[in-house]
């Protein structure tokens, strides 16, 4: 799962387990997340205020996203992101096979999350990898949709899921495995 979903699969993962995970910009502390986003303090008092900071127009073109641009007072993000604290607390107890993907410039989310993730989980498989967005235009936190990081992504995923599934991998995993 992506961003806040990732920390929330993790949760799900830590109560239930799963025969996999896969987070893509996971959060599991406090750090950067949102804060320099945020435009207007006033409106995390106040709802009805415009929030976050838009996305810049001409980033839409590199990394396609129609998510929380231009939203007001969300009371669900503060929720979120008080609750995911407590995920790293149990990572320990997911055991599951686990992917995890970060870009190490994320603006949004700190890729040292990323890390600690792979540190704190007693899995016994851990596909941990990095990703280098080399533009510097948008946040580098949307890497489902980013023109560098999607095709890799996407195969990197299915790779991993094939073979957990004990199917062959994808013909483009060796190709894309040589970009990053």
């Amino acid at each position: 799962r992506f961003s806040l979903g990732g920390a929330r699969a993790l949760h799900l993962a830590e109560e239930r387990p799963p025969k996999a995970g896969i987070t893509l910009a996971a959060p599991v502390f406090r750090g950067r997340v949102w804060i320099k986003q945020i435009r207007n303090w006033l409106g995390v008092f106040l709802p009805g205020k415009k929030l976050l900071r838009p996305h810049r127009p001409e980033a839409q073109g590199i990394a396609p996203w129609c998510g929380y641009k231009n939203v007001g007072h969300p009371p669900h993000f503060y929720s979120l992101y008080k609750g995911f604290t407590g995920v790293r607390k149990k990572l320990g107890k997911i055991s599951a096979p686990i992917m995890i993907f970060h870009d190490c410039r994320d603006r949004i989310v700190h890729s040292e999350n990323a890390s600690v993730i792979s540190w704190e989980v007693s899995s016994e498989r851990i596909e941990f990898e990095e990703l280098h967005i080399k533009e510097d235009l948008t946040v580098r936190h949307i890497i489902t949709t980013h023109q560098e990081t999607r095709g890799h992504v996407i195969s990197r995923v299915r790779a991993f899921v094939a073979e957990l599934c004990g199917l062959p991998r994808p013909a483009d995993w060796a190709k894309t495995r040589e970009l990053h």
